[in-house]
This record gives structure tokens, sequence and C-alpha cells, in this order.
């Protein structure tokens, strides 16, 4: 708060509010810093209204509501809508944030993407400058603050050709950079099944799902041997079908759905699933579906005989 602003509290009942009046003006009196009633306001909640009109005939101070606004920011006792945030996402559209600011929020992004949280952790099993790549290029298509500042730093009310300008795309290119699509986008965009399965399924596109393999690398376990078969290391591509109980978990799933095919590895069926993706039948959607579903599944399995 600035130096001549105050905030004070009270339990919502006339006497408080007369005490804790009382001591202010004994402040202002010792300090010779007076309140201008007129400028100020009385803000209650919770409170009756009979003990409400006490409190006001007690005080003389005008009574206003939430929310209000202190330099510009609305202070509610609910959480703020849109259209109460709306003036402040357009003066950060107005001035180009400091880097060190933008890094502090991209920290607070990646936290919460990994953890759900805000608190301090190293899980991070891609990049965040990956995360932010289109999701023709296999990823999500989260807004990178660095490159948004950058082209959202001017003014809304600009001119036409201004306007165009920033909105051309060899800008956005220039400052993004190109990318090249992956074969499998339509599986990943184009699917109606849960958020949490497509995303076990992105990381496995990634090829940084934590398998044994790979948590036997960072020293999490002492052995990688396949939890649902036994039969070899636990991989990405044994895991996924190379196993033999995930292949007949799959083979049931193709048999249920008409498929006349048999299962094989992760490789082949996901080159298999992307042609069926390309093609708008209910029946190719629904085995996409079930493609996907079926990893999550397998996958859940899994971790209940590694962790429970």
């Amino acid at each position: 708060m600035l130096a001549d602003d105050l905030l004070m509290f009270c339990r919502g009942d006339p006497i408080s509010g007369t005490m804790l009046f009382q001591k202010f003006q004994k402040f202002s009196q010792a300090s010779s810093l007076e309140a201008n009633l007129d400028k100020s306001n009385m803000y209650l909640c919770g409170v009756p209204g009979l003990v409400q009109t006490q409190i006001l005939d007690s005080l003389h101070i005008p009574v206003s509501d939430f929310p209000f606004r202190y330099q510009g920011i609305p202070l509610s006792t609910k959480k703020l809508s849109y259209i109460q945030c709306k003036p402040m996402i357009e003066k950060c559209q107005i001035f180009m944030l400091p880097k060190k600011v933008i890094k502090k929020i991209k920290g607070y992004y990646r936290l919460f993407m990994w953890t759900g949280d805000t608190s301090s952790s190293k899980k991070a099993l891609v990049s965040w400058a990956t995360l932010c790549l289109p999701r023709t290029a296999g990823c999500w298509n989260i807004r990178d603050m660095y490159y948004g500042t950058k082209l959202l730093c001017c003014p809304a009310n600009m001119s036409w050709a201004m306007k165009k300008i920033f909105g051309c795309m060899p800008l956005v290119e220039g400052l993004c950079g190109l990318h090249t699509k992956v074969p499998w986008r339509r599986v990943v965009c184009n699917n109606a099944v849960t958020p949490k399965s497509l995303f076990i399924l992105w990381l496995v596109m990634w090829k940084r799902i934590p398998t044994l393999d790979m948590l036997i690398k960072w020293n999490i376990v002492s052995s990688d041997s396949c939890l649902l078969c036994s039969s070899d290391s636990e991989s990405g591509e044994h895991f996924f079908f190379g196993c033999g109980f995930s292949s007949q978990i799959w083979q049931k799933i193709l048999d249920l759905l008409h498929f006349r095919r048999l299962a094989s590895y992760f490789t082949t069926e996901l080159e298999w699933i992307i042609t069926c993706s390309k093609k708008g039948g209910d029946r190719q959607k629904q085995l996409v579906m079930f493609f996907v579903e079926a990893l999550y599944s397998i996958w859940l399995n899994r971790n209940d005989k590694l962790y429970n």
C-alpha cells in the first residue's frame, strides 16, 4: 500500500467499530495525520441489517460494497471474474514485463504442470520450451509469456496498419520458429478421450513415460524387470504390446471391435492407428479412442503393481 493509505479491520458490531475509530482519532491527534472522511468508506460483510444501521449511526462514515479498486486492482471477498480482471490484462498488453517477472511466472506454470502445486520441485519429464510448441508439432500450444509479451506489448487501439504488421505470420514464425508437423497429431488432437489418457499417450509419443528402464537410470528403483510379464526389461517399446500381458489386452479389444488383426509391437500398431485416424468413420474414431484408453488402463495397472 501507499504511505497515505490505510485499511483497518474490526469485528462487525457497534462497540468494536467505535473503539477502533476512537483509537485512530488519538493517533491522529498525536501524529497530526488526519483521515479525510469524505474519501473514506466502510465495508460490512456478514453483518445483520439492524447492526449495520447502529454502526453507521455511530461512525458516520459512508458505506460501500465489494468489490472496490485499489491502484486499479479489484479487491473482493469472492473469486474475481474475467470482467474484473480484464483491465489488468489490458495493462499487461501495454507494458512489456521484465524478464525476471516472466521467468518467475513461467516457473509457477512448470511446477503446476508436473506437480499440481507451486512448491519447489525438479519433476519435469518434458522441457517447458517443448510444451509451448503448437499441437501440430505434438505439444500443447501453451503460450510462452516471453513471446506473448513481445507480440502484445502494443496498445489495443493501434492503427489498422500496425495491427496488420504485428499480426503477420512471418513475424510470429521469426520469434517462435518453424516446427515440423508430427504424423500422430490427429491421434491426440481429434480424440474425445479423457485428458489424463491423452497426457499419458503424449508422454509415450515423446518417449518420456517413466518406465523402469528410465527409473533405474535415475537410481529410483533397483530392478527394471517388467512388472506385468517379468520376461524382459520394462521399456516403453516393450511395455506397450511387446509385453505378453498388454498384448493380450489389446488383442481382446481388437476382437471386441471386430478388427481382424493380430496385435503387434507399439510402433506397428501406432502406424495403423495413425492411418485410421485420418478416416472420418465412427468405427475408426472409436478405435482410436480405445487405443488411447487401453494405454492408460495398462499404465494404471502397472502403477498399482509398482506402488501398492
